[in-house]
């Protein structure tokens, strides 16, 4: 590769709004898996890329009886490595590049579901602030309530502690 892949990595990234490294990593995820596809391919084995030279080698190690690498990293770069490997490279950039933009609108649509939720309760709190209050504050205890395992009410002059009866609960052993 060279200064033109380069360039269409940056283009890319600035286009789809994904860091240049996320590019690369997804670029060094397609080509180890195209590697691992190829016969003969080592079982332990990654893709190195170098950003200034656009420079790919697929490296390994070997492995003791316990799937630890052991020794030195060495090169098994194939001789047609890069023919091969770039067409899964291109069918793989796409998938994370969809992967992207799903969870791109995916995450604009919560905010703007959630900016929308805002808004609505700030002009229903101009119109009625106690009673906005007081159905946010009734609405959380709906839902926290529930999770809670124990339940303790204190009276107001902390005079004594009430526990919560429990109406729905099971006590007692059945006849």
């Amino acid at each position: 590769m060279n200064a033109e892949m380069m360039e269409a990595l940056q283009a890319l990234a600035v286009d789809k709004g994904i860091s240049v490294d996320a590019l690369f990593a997804a670029l060094a995820d397609a080509l180890e898996s195209a590697y691992k596809r190829m016969p003969d391919a080592q079982e332990y084995a990654w893709v190195t890329i170098d950003p200034d030279t656009m420079d790919i080698r697929v490296m390994a190690q070997e492995l003791d009886e316990e799937g630890d690498p052991i020794g030195e990293e060495f090169d098994v770069t194939p001789d047609n490595f890069g023919r091969i490997a770039a067409q899964t490279a291109r069918q793989v950039m796409t998938q994370r590049i969809r992967e992207a933009d799903g969870y791109r609108l995916k995450r604009i649509n919560e905010a703007e579901g959630d900016a929308a939720r805002f808004n609505s309760l700030l002009s229903e709190y101009a119109k009625a602030p106690e009673v906005t209050k007081r159905r946010i504050y009734i609405e959380t205890m709906q839902e926290v309530m529930p999770k809670l395992k124990s339940k303790v009410i204190v009276d107001g002059d902390t005079q004594g502690i009430l526990p919560l009866l429990n109406l729905g609960g099971q006590t007692g052993v059945k006849p």
